[in-house]
């Protein structure tokens, strides 16, 4: 072990380095923020000085911090704000949009989230008569727990303009058989209906609902995280960064709409200590499961004729791969279904080969294209807090092809990397029910035993290496929130 200078803060405890060569040490030292030296338990203790804190964390676990690859700050650090209506039936939705109204007074959106179609359990597409006079005559905006669909009140459609003479806010959206809306709305309309209704929302209200998010993350031990949204987004972090108040370090993506501004300034200088950076483009290539709009090779076992969405016309995500190519950057398409996961790739490969580009979702892949995640560089950013809620939606949607669904042991297996993220404020950012998920492969309450096309778990100490931001090693970095000042690591970053 080389002799480094003296920590300001030691750990002892069973420490995972998330590192094959090292998987295992009984001590850590950091000092700034930094690990110096990892080893066994007495010769970390020798190179203790005066100032150094020791934390004996007896046989306890001790792990590196936890990355987040896939997030949305500011609709996390908004999450409070709106009703939770997850698992609910309509009566429950009812019930829970109601009194979050009568909590909230005022005279702006009543927004509630986390419905599903399986959970309603009605037997056609919900509508706005579902929803009607459940807040006052204020308008109301309902997200599906996927965020790919929404319900919007009467009140919301004439705000919108979807009920008017004038063009409408928000693109297509579902109309009955006398061409009148029905109150849903789907993909590109759901994200335009949330900017209105958050169109009020001043910059001051996105910074401090990003510190929300971000203190949130630190508290489960996350001390970075990508955020795909750009926009109002990059800007509020860009502006907590200015300020020294950002707390955890972001790879921030930016949007197709943000393009332009990047193509005319160039892209803004990157913190040297990765505080801040912009580190890719956000295409949608698909839908959802839970929505049936992911798109797929073959159709949906519960809805025969329906195949999915695809949201970019054939070429579109070449172009935009070119034009992200130009300022450095790679893509990180949102592809779910398989038939999205082979265009992605296909796309990928044809317009910017060599960048390292990411597939985020990636929950139904051929295993014909298992093999090319590899070959291409291209990475799988996945989420198994979804495989743990979607099973049971996966078996009715997908049948036999759920052998095929969340590939975490085949696509490790051929080589591919794969990182961990929640899609919060989707599923909740905590890495302890990603872990969980991938190794047991089974619903929060245990289902089905023995865990959903078990082939395909992974080993405890695989899953940790696909969530931690980085193995311990010397020159790893800490959680911020200890940097410098040799803070309880265990407070953020241990478990």
């Amino acid at each position: 072990m080389d002799r480094p200078g003296k920590p300001d803060l030691i750990l002892l405890g069973d420490v995972v380095t998330a590192d094959p060569s090292r998987p295992r040490a009984e001590a850590v030292a950091a000092a700034g923020g930094r690990v110096l030296a990892l080893g066994a338990r007495a010769e970390i203790l020798a190179l203790a000085g005066p100032g150094t804190r020791v934390v004996d964390r007896g046989g306890e676990e001790i792990l590196p911090p936890f990355r987040d690859a896939h997030l949305h700050l500011l609709p996390l650090g908004r999450q409070a704000g709106r009703a939770d209506l997850h698992g609910l039936d309509l009566d429950g939705l009812r019930t829970a949009v109601a009194a979050h109204a009568a909590l909230h007074p005022g005279e702006g959106w009543v927004e509630g989230a986390g419905w599903s179609l399986d959970a309603l359990s009605l037997g056609r597409p919900p509508d706005a008569a579902d929803i009607a006079g459940l807040a006052g005559g204020r308008p109301v905006l309902l997200f599906s727990h996927d965020f790919h669909t929404a319900l919007v009140s009467v009140e919301g459609m004439a705000l919108l303009g979807m009920l008017g003479d004038r063009p409408p806010m928000v693109p297509d959206f579902d109309r009955d058989r006398d061409g009148r809306p029905t109150g849903l709305l789907r993909e590109a309309a759901v994200f335009a209906a949330g900017g209105a209704a958050q169109a009020a929302m001043t910059e001051e209200d996105d910074r401090e609902a990003v510190l929300a998010a971000c203190r949130g993350l630190l508290a489960r031990g996350i001390a970075a995280c990508d955020d795909m949204d750009g926009g109002r987004t990059l800007r509020a972090l860009a502006s907590l960064r200015r300020a020294g108040r950002l707390p955890v370090r972001v790879r921030a993506a930016i949007r197709p709409a943000d393009l332009a501004v990047f193509e005319r300034t160039g892209l803004p200088p990157r913190a040297d200590d990765g505080g801040l950076r912009v580190a890719g483009l956000k295409v949608f290539l698909d839908g959802a499961l839970g929505s049936r709009t992911a798109w797929m090779l073959e159709p949906y076992e519960d809805d025969p004729g329906n195949r999915g969405l695809r949201t970019l016309e054939p070429g579109a995500l070449e172009d935009l791969a070119r034009r992200a190519a130009a300022l450095g950057l790679p893509c990180f398409v949102h592809a779910i279904g398989d038939a999205a996961v082979r265009a992605a790739l296909d796309a990928l490969e044809a317009a910017a080969p060599g960048l390292p580009h990411r597939i985020e979702h990636a929950q139904c892949i051929h295993p014909d294209d298992l093999p090319r995640f590899r070959a291409l560089g291209i990475a799988a950013s996945v989420q198994p807090g979804h495989m743990a809620t979607d099973i049971p939606v996966a078996d009715r949607a997908w049948g036999a092809r759920g052998a095929r669904a969340f590939p975490l042991r085949s696509l490790l297996d051929a080589g591919a990397e794969v990182v961990f993220g929640s899609d919060a404020p989707v599923e909740p950012a905590d890495p302890a029910l990603w872990i969980r998920a991938a190794v047991e492969r089974t619903t929060p309450d245990g289902r089905p035993e023995g865990g959903w096309w078990p082939a395909e778990k992974v080993g405890r100490e695989s899953a940790v290496r696909c969530t931690v931001e980085a193995p311990l090693s010397p020159g790893a970095p800490l959680p911020p929130s200890t940097a410098g000042r040799g803070g309880a690591w265990g407070e953020g970053a241990t478990s």
